[in-house]
């Protein structure tokens, strides 16, 4: 049933394609300022009225999608006479795997960053899009690791590439902010967020297969969306119909054999009268990478490289510290089956090789399975009204696996002695600092598993003066992480004691244990009252409506006023809590339960009025205004306006500005967070010879073996939003002299306050510095670190600035030669200057790389480009792509020195085959790191020396899908 009263082809088209669920596309010099005499109510085949559309005109209809209709100039023969223009029954399946667009106009549908219908080329905010087809080409079967490889994503992001310090999700960074700074949408709403308390949606939970395109958009937008899109929003919308079954087997592996892949994908669509059923499952199960299977990551010890040696003094045969400040280890193997209960001259002095490499237990890339579920289903109500449903459940599992529990007495939570008349202490005297990695044990594990589910229910509806919708959505993830293999803190220390803490099995239930022996020396029931298991349980669960509607409320001389408002409601509340509150482990992290939860209410409103315009020469002058007001139960309240501009002064060239306020409310962690404890990653900067007697918090020169230090972390109830102020600049030119292409750059600029840290690295570095957070870093009599509290406060500043830029170009189409488009995309960081306090300078890190382990931002380079080429021809079709990452600087502050990352240039390619089997079997083959090209070595990083949240570890790896239609 269709009701198109308009007079005008450009507004009629748009509203046939509202009515009809469809996408018009048009070429730039689609003529659509026609006249319509008529006016069409009643009901149609979609194709019918399309021709009475466009009868009597010089325009055509073409299917690029199955539910994307282009309008373009007839082509005309020589003899100047049209060839018939509608294609309507065209080889559907061939075109939809061939868009003949590269960038298109989406009549009848919003972008992310406007809730108003876009009626140009473009928008105010740069806005990228990946299709369904682009993801295809890319060959990823993840989300994480699809949306890594963007320009304009670098930093902190997570994967299963990230072992040591990841939990098995995957997060995006857009503009290298943490991930809670980029607002991740689901159908254009907020779902639940990784189950462990986490602050960030996780993108495993996402199957590649449901997805129908992901637009990314590069620019703060609280106006329109509210928290949390101070660095931009990527929106995920999935599929809603199709038409029959569709089957795919995707097997993968690298060159080294490791790291195999398989991806099974089934769906099914069906559009009955007045409806359509969409459903699509997803089975994917990764192998791992282990850090000692790759030359680059397969030792700590970096010197060979131009690094550090970051091995551990936590060695299989004891370190101990004595009175004299002397440091010995046991001079045996063990071959001899040595016992040293009483002498110590088995014992030599340590050196500076006796550290132990931990990564020849570690996994470089987690192995993990994934099951997913989607279906959605939709129903005319009445010609007017439609209703929406949908339903989405993913199960996720990954195993990490490290090195076995080290053990540092004198630094644990609750700090350890070994007794002067333990039974096996040769030496005769109090051991205050002895250092042991129990091999015994084996390694550690840690297996996180989460199950989300998402349900949304609503109604929608429109006419030719408005058009609504009011959804009521809920989510949920609900995760737990089991980590085996850790130590038992306060049986250690029993067992460590004399023969009044630990008498032996027979008498108090306590074996003493022989920490002074070779590897082999712990076991039996001595070792199995160490064992423990850690275990914690979490949930985020998120709920509430939404209401938006989008109208025209005048037509002024210049054109229509567009406006849009709404209203959303929503309840959010998370918690972490471990399985045993009283248990203290060594190996893990240990914490205390967590929990909050806030109700938030919105409102906001959004015009563009077209302050001056020229129909025929298409040019004008748009003005856009929007703002948004969100008040927290647990917060306070906050508006963020934006305005923007555009203006075409010709034809092709579209010219943007705008400026946004955007806010951060503080996660409910980063609120209500009680007490935790970790080994964090840093370096003490009393360590470093140079730095004693000259840095004020420096006295004595402390333990340069000690890598990890006993850091307290926990939230802050007192704290204020993170602010900031986005600017961008832009324009877009598609010259008509060479039809096909298209280019654009923006300029932006974040400048955020306020900001949210509990950075242990900078308290350690003042308190060395000038004796600044004394309060904060706790020291032993010898100067060495025991804790460092770094609680959750705001003080840091950011302004970040750069330039986005992107060339296509799809040359004309060739009988024998095919169809080629090609491709630049990039981001250019023009400056990262972080201030992390009023009182000091600010840092530049654009061009750096500071690892997240020490508290840093990552790799921040300031070139990031992506260029492809695309080959379709007949059946056949092809796709190179080069990804460039420039080079970055690390500070080594052990040496003294900085270092150059190397710059990283992969090239991959894809070649597919179309058999004219049924409506389409297709082979598809490919290979990603075409030559193999090594990771950059990082000497600072925590993770296999190499930044893998930049750069892949992988090496070559090739790739096989075969998916069939019917």
């Amino acid at each position: 049933a269709f009701d198109i009263r308009e007079s005008k082809l450009s507004d009629a088209l748009l509203s046939f394609a509202r009515q009809a669920d469809l996408s018009i596309v048009f070429s730039a010099d689609a003529e659509l300022d026609v006249q319509l005499e008529s006016q069409f109510k009643g009901r149609y085949q979609p194709a019918a009225l399309l021709r009475q559309l466009l009868e009597g005109t010089q325009l055509r209809a073409e299917f690029l999608y199955d539910d994307v209709v282009a309008i373009s100039p007839k082509p005309c023969a020589k003899n100047q006479r049209c060839k018939q223009a509608l294609e309507w029954d065209a080889d559907l399946s061939e075109l939809a795997r061939n868009p003949r667009l590269e960038q298109m106009l989406v009549l009848g549908k919003k972008l992310t960053g406007s809730r108003l219908q876009l009626t140009e080329f473009g928008s105010s905010a740069p806005v990228d899009i990946i299709s369904a087809f682009d993801i295809e080409l890319a060959g990823e079967q993840s989300v994480g690791e699809l949306l890594q490889n963007l320009p304009s994503v670098f930093g902190n992001s997570t994967s299963t590439a990230i072992s040591n310090g990841g939990d098995g999700t995957a997060t995006v960074t857009l503009r290298g902010l943490p991930a809670n700074n980029t607002l991740v949408l689901i159908n254009g709403r907020r779902i639940a967020n990784d189950g462990l308390a986490g602050e960030s949606f996780d993108l495993n939970s996402l199957s590649p297969a449901s997805i129908e395109r992901i637009e990314v958009l590069k620019s703060g937008s609280s106006a329109i969306y509210g928290s949390d899109a101070i660095a931009g929003v990527i929106n995920i919308i999935l599929k809603r119909k199709a038409d029959g079954f569709k089957v795919s087997a995707y097997h993968g592996q690298s060159s080294r054999g490791d790291l195999a892949t398989q991806t099974y994908d089934l769906s099914f669509g069906h559009e009955f009268d007045r409806g359509t059923f969409f459903l699509s499952a997803t089975r994917f199960t990764q192998d791992p990478i282990f850090s000692r299977d790759r030359q680059r990551s397969a030792s700590a010890d970096g010197r060979q490289l131009g690094g550090v040696d970051n091995r551990s003094s936590a060695t299989p045969n004891t370190r101990i510290t004595l009175d004299n400040d002397n440091v010995v280890t046991l001079a045996s193997d063990g071959a001899d089956n040595l016992l040293p209960g009483t002498q110590t001259e088995h014992f030599r002095p340590a050196t500076a090789e006796d550290l132990f490499n931990f990564q020849s237990f570690s996994t470089a890339v987690v192995p993990s399975e994934r099951e997913s579920l989607f279906t959605t289903f939709s129903l005319d109500v009445t010609d007017r009204i439609g209703a929406v449903f949908e339903y989405a459940q993913t199960e996720h599992y990954a195993k990490s696996q490290f090195a076995p529990t080290p053990v540092f007495t004198a630094f644990e939570t609750a700090p350890i002695s070994i007794s002067a008349n333990n039974i096996f202490n040769p030496f005769q005297t109090e051991i205050t600092d002895a250092r042991r990695r129990l091999l015994e044990l084996g390694e550690r594990t840690g297996i996180n598993k989460s199950r989300s589910k998402r349900v949304a229910l609503g109604l929608e509806g429109g006419s030719a003066d408005i058009e609504w919708n009011v959804l009521w959505h809920w989510s949920k993830t609900q995760a737990t992480e089991t980590l085996t293999n850790l130590v038992d803190l306060e049986q250690l220390a029993n067992t460590l004691g004399g023969p009044d803490q630990c008498a032996g099995i027979t008498f108090d239930g306590c074996q003493p244990v022989n920490f002074f022996g070779p590897v082999g020396s712990i076991s039996g029931p001595a070792l199995e009252q160490l064992r423990a298991i850690g275990q914690t349980q979490g949930f985020f669960k998120l709920g509430g409506f939404m209401l938006n509607a989008a109208f025209t409320p005048i037509e002024i001389s210049s054109g229509e006023v567009e406006a849009a408002f709404g209203m959303e409601y929503r309840a959010e509340s998370t918690g972490i809590a471990p399985e045993d509150p009283d248990l203290i482990t060594i190996g893990g992290a240990n914490f205390t339960s967590s929990s909050g939860k806030r109700n938030v209410s919105e409102l906001y409103t959004e015009f563009r009025i077209p302050l001056w315009s020229n129909k025929k020469d298409k040019t004008g002058l748009d003005f856009e205004l929007a703002a948004r007001y969100s008040k927290y139960s647990d917060f306070g309240e906050e508006v963020n306006p934006r305005v923007a501009l555009q203006y075409k002064p010709i034809k092709t060239l579209t010219v943007r500005t705008s400026y946004a306020s955007g806010f951060r409310a503080p996660s409910l962690i980063e609120l209500n967070k009680t007490s935790s404890e970790t080994q964090a990653f840093v370096i003490d900067p009393c360590s470093i010879p140079e730095n004693v007697g000259v840095l004020q918090g420096c006295r004595s020169l402390t333990d340069a073996t000690r890598l990890q230090f006993l850091t307290k972390t926990g939230g802050n109830p007192d704290l204020l939003a993170e602010e900031s102020d986005h600017v961008g600049l832009g324009l877009s030119w598609r010259p008509m002299a060479l039809s096909g292409l298209l280019a654009s750059i923006d300029y932006f600029r974040i400048s955020q306050r306020n900001v949210v840290d509990a950075n242990a690295q900078f308290i350690l570095d003042q308190n060395a510095a000038n004796g600044a957070f004394a309060d904060r870093v706790v020291r032993d009599v010898n100067g060495e670190i025991t804790e460092i509290i770094a609680t959750n406060i705001n003080i840091g500043r950011r302004v970040i600035d750069g330039l986005d830029f992107s060339l296509k170009y799809a040359l004309p189409r060739s009988e024998q030669l095919g169809r080629l488009h090609l491709s630049i995309d990039g981001t250019h960081l023009l400056g990262y200057r972080e201030q992390l306090n009023p009182e000091l300078p600010t840092r530049q890190l654009a061009g750096t790389f500071v690892d997240d382990a020490s508290e840093g931002r990552g790799a921040i380079p300031k070139w990031k480009v992506n260029m492809g080429a695309y080959w379709k021809l007949k059946q056949w079709q092809a796709n190179y792509s080069v990804r460039y990452t420039s080079g970055f600087t690390e500070t080594l502050p052990m040496l003294n020195r900085e270092r150059r990352i190397n710059s990283w240039l992969v090239h991959d390619l894809q070649v597919g085959y179309l058999f004219l089997v049924g409506d389409g079997l297709r082979l598809t083959m490919g290979i990603d790191n075409l030559f193999d090209k090594d990771a950059p070595f990082a000497a600072t990083a925590f993770n296999d020396n190499i930044d893998a949240r930049t750069h892949d570890l992988t090496g070559r790896y090739w790739y096989g899908k075969l998916s069939f239609n019917f």
